[in-house]
């Protein structure tokens, strides 16, 4: 990368915590193996006027899914899972989900199973909260969610099989499974699929067959007392920012300060200090952009890190390729802009070097990014890693990551 390259991405990230976009953000680019560019802008702590480091614990939220999709290949490759298989093989309660037509309101008995399939391209038709009331998948999901919050108060614990069982029985599918794509909480019901096919605790799984092979040592669904000083804190969003997902509101003429984000999300704490009950497979881990370059540098080398082989290079090439039908595409596509011309599998967007989207893609990078604002894409076809790290709510719908890396796929020789 020239030095004109490196100093235009410096001075991007420098701008983002300047123009207060962002509190604070560490980028770092791989390339053969090697880092390319490497640089951290405003702080992982604002009171403590603390720098995002390299080492800095973030919360991933959806940076867990790739990991969770990683290890359900790993079972694959073993012949311990099936694609094809029902999830009600594993989680019984499943044969009895209910599904929305959303055409006439009625909730009904779904025309064929689940497959695990669905659950790994998220056309499962299970959604994340919502408070709409004419959306009942998202209300019922709220509810569920509830239960596992006033868990984290004090209340009944809910543990990784509990929510996979309660969202069977409670839960309501948004459409007919296969017959589109849904961003919900597939990643969660497919980590307590990989606890009752293996036997062994979710989180047990991950540490032995993917943490510790992968040497991520600060990569966990909670941090420790010992490590705490390196957790970044979370910020919420400000006034003079404008937010994706509300109406655009008059600009902001107070006094410009970050606060510390106030609530807990998705069932997970914003401190815990130990493992809790409900091991998140799509949103719990905790990691450092460190950890996250070695699970990176694995999957560009076709499943092998430092000599050792976690998976065959023909599952890995599986595992990061695209798994729609092409009315699952389309309905992504429709459902949310920034994915146009991508794929889906293993609960990563895969590019297919569309320029329907709203970025540069390149065939064949695959990746995913988190509500905190981290970030992860791997582009094989220039054997290359970009990963973000941030933390600020809804992060993960600003237009901060597709600036940075058109900045950087533009500049890479």
């Amino acid at each position: 990368m020239l030095q004109s390259s490196t100093d235009m991405l410096k001075n991007l990230t420098e701008s983002l915590v300047e123009n207060m976009e962002l509190p604070g953000i560490f980028i770092l680019v791989r390339k053969d193996g090697k880092d390319l560019f490497c640089h951290s802008a405003g702080y992982r702590d604002v009171n403590k006027k603390l720098p995002l480091e390299r080492d800095s614990i973030l919360h991933m939220y959806s940076m867990t899914k790739p990991i969770t999709g990683f290890a359900a290949a790993l079972l694959l490759e073993r012949g311990i899972i099936s694609l094809g298989d029902a999830v009600d093989k594993y989680i019984p309660a499943f044969g009895d989900i209910r599904v929305w037509n959303k055409e006439t309101g009625n909730i009904t008995k779904r025309s064929r199973p689940v497959y695990i399939k669905d659950l790994y391209c998220m056309t499962s038709g299970l959604s994340y909260p919502a408070d709409d009331p004419s959306y009942p998948p998202g209300v019922a999901s709220a509810a569920l969610y509830r239960q596992v919050d006033e868990g984290l108060k004090g209340g009944p614990a809910v543990t990784t099989l509990e929510f996979a069982e309660r969202t069977a029985k409670t839960g309501i599918l948004a459409f007919e499974p296969g017959s589109a794509w849904l961003y919900g909480t597939s990643a969660d019901i497919m980590g307590a699929i990989i606890e009752i096919a293996t036997g062994v605790p979710f989180s047990e799984f991950l540490l032995k067959e993917v943490f510790e092979p992968l040497e991520m040592h600060d990569t966990a669904f909670y941090c420790p007392k010992e490590k705490l000083d390196r957790l970044a804190p979370s910020y919420r969003f400000g006034d003079w920012l404008f937010n994706p997902f509300v109406p655009r509101r008059a600009l902001f003429t107070g006094e410009r300060e970050w606060k510390e984000l106030d609530f807990d999300h998705l069932g997970i704490l914003r401190k815990g200090t130990e493992e809790p009950s409900f091991i998140s497979g799509g949103a719990g881990l905790l990691s450092t952009i460190e950890d996250y370059s070695h699970f990176a540098d694995m999957l560009l080398n076709r499943g092998t890190y430092k000599g050792k082989r976690l998976l065959s290079p023909r599952m890995c090439e599986f595992f990061t390729s695209g798994g729609l039908m092409s009315w699952q595409q389309e309905s992504m596509w429709h459902t949310w802009d920034s994915m146009g011309g991508y794929d889906y599998n293993g609960f990563m967007r895969i590019g297919t070097g569309s320029a329907m989207g709203q970025q540069l893609q390149l065939k064949g990078e695959y990746g995913w990014d988190g509500w905190l604002g981290t970030y992860f894409a791997n582009f094989p076809s220039i054997n290359t890693t970009l990963l973000l790290g941030a933390q600020i709510q809804d992060a993960g719908a600003l237009t901060y990551m597709q600036r940075i890396r058109n900045a950087v796929l533009s500049n890479l020789e």
